[in-house]
């Protein structure tokens, strides 16, 4: 499965039972109503039985912003960065049985996936996510 194009490959989660997510973000005045913020979002996902036990995925992605407080409220401009992830992930595949039916096969071979396959190779900045929204993040 490594030797596929990445276009071809196509990750799709599978679903949990638990998840954990939180966000932390570390605010300063700077001047004239404008601020700037530190934050980092995270979250977990796990298959036990409503626990974030046994098999897991976890992930946090850093970012910066700038605010500035306006009559309507607070306008964000935020940058989040996609770190570098791999990880072996299962490869199902679509066959057709004897009797015309479609089957899934899960092949013996993990491929390995990095986040820059799901990005389309993004290197650099084009790992960064803008986001501008007027109002209060949370």
């Amino acid at each position: 499965p490594n030797a596929v194009p990445q276009g071809v490959f196509s990750p799709q989660p599978v679903g949990a039972t638990a998840l954990l997510e939180g966000s932390v973000e570390l605010r300063k005045h700077l001047a004239w109503g404008l601020g700037g913020v530190l934050f980092a979002d995270g979250a977990m996902v796990g298959s036990g039985a409503g626990t974030l036990s046994g098999d897991r995925v976890s992930t946090a992605t850093p970012g910066v912003g700038l605010r500035y407080a306006t009559p309507f409220g607070e306008l964000r401009l935020d940058a989040g960065w996609q770190p570098d992830k791999s990880e072996r992930l299962p490869v199902l595949v679509e066959t057709t049985a004897a009797d015309g039916s479609s089957q899934l096969v899960r092949l013996t071979t993990d491929r390995l996936w990095t986040s820059a396959d799901d990005a389309n190779g993004k290197r650099g900045l084009r790992r960064v996510t803008l986001h501008f929204a007027l109002g209060h993040a949370f």
